[in-house]
């Protein structure tokens, strides 16, 4: 995952453990099923590329 991510995902927990509703999560909330969806595939293609069969 990159260093991006896991931050807007530390972030997210953060904000959900405070009772905290951020603005960029509000605006993100649309797209999360389509960007679920597409997650595990690229996980699984980025192990690939780390690890050649």
């Amino acid at each position: 995952m990159h260093k991006a991510e896991l931050d807007r995902l530390l972030e997210k927990t953060v904000a959900d453990a405070l009772g905290v509703r951020l603005p960029m999560h509000r605006r993100v909330q649309p797209n999360r099923a389509k960007h679920h969806a597409k997650a595990p595939r690229r996980a699984k293609q980025m192990v690939r590329e780390l690890h050649p069969a």
